[in-house]
């Protein structure tokens, strides 16, 4: 079951790596039985293979390396997750905060239906900024096809995205916000949403203070999680766990084929 788990997923990304390992360890087989004496194929005399211990030693610190990765990668989801909680409950307060405070105008259920498009208009111009943007409008690995991040994608076939840019926004809106970047449609849905508030005025002061703090409580979260987009792992960090780990992975087989002999192919593709 995690094989196939494992194959429906990331298997087909790693596929090459898999395939130059088995064929690295074939490579080291073939070589000690070919190049090395019947009496040195099992001892670390014969040139083409060595003792393990070199790699013993090294795992350790490379083990440690990864650990780090990993525990960063994983702070910076929960990160990302509270982030995108926030913007969600600042949205949800600023709706609130109109449908509670306002005074008794005529068309204010009116004013109230476009206040909360607008909120769910800025999150799903936030939700294509930190990931249709990067990733395309649907998943390829699922429905095939190539990545498309273009603005006509992202505007006007946004129809997997919840909550829909196509169902929300209308054309001219649509025309309106192509002209901006991506990464600043959220700030200018926040900006048109709060000049609507304030021609309207249907909110006394101390709702409209609460109003513009949850807008800005929303676009504050929503630079949190582009921050942490778009913020690299160090280059040095990158550099030295990524040689460090390809030789480590592709000279095991000449360590491991004293040990493993015919089996190499397999545990080198394996590890």
């Amino acid at each position: 079951w995690i094989m196939f788990q494992l194959w429906t997923t990331c298997a087909f990304s790693v596929l090459p790596q898999i395939v130059l390992g088995g064929l690295v360890g074939a490579g080291a087989q073939f070589l000690k039985v070919t190049m090395c004496d019947e009496s040195d194929r099992y001892s670390t005399t014969c040139r083409y293979a060595f003792s393990i211990d070199g790699h013993l030693a090294v795992s350790a610190a490379l083990s440690f390396l990864l650990v780090f990765r990993a525990v960063q990668a994983f702070r910076r989801f929960e990160d990302g997750k509270e982030a995108l909680a926030q913007v969600k409950e600042a949205l949800r307060n600023l709706a609130a905060v109109v449908e509670c405070e306002s005074s008794d105008v005529p068309n204010v259920l009116d004013l109230h239906d476009d206040v909360r498009r607008l909120c769910n208009l800025a999150y799903a111009f936030m939700r294509q900024s930190l990931r249709e943007s990067r990733f395309g409008i649907r998943d390829v690995a699922l429905y095939g096809g190539e990545v498309d991040c273009s603005n006509e994608a992202l505007l006007y076939d946004d129809c997997d995205g919840t909550p829909s840019v196509v169902d929300l926004a209308s054309e001219q809106e649509r025309e309106k916000y192509e002209k901006l970047c991506v990464d600043n449609r959220p700030e200018a849905v926040i900006v048109e949403l709060l000049c609507l508030l304030e021609s309207s005025g249907v909110l006394y002061e101390r709702a409209s203070i609460e109003a513009y703090r949850e807008s800005q409580r929303a676009l504050n979260s929503y630079r949190r999680a582009l921050m942490i987009i778009d913020t690299p792992t160090p280059t040095q960090y990158t550099h030295t766990v990524t040689i460090l780990l390809f030789t480590f992975v592709f000279s095991l087989p000449f360590a491991l084929t004293v040990r493993t002999d015919w089996r190499t192919p397999l545990v080198s593709a394996t590890v």
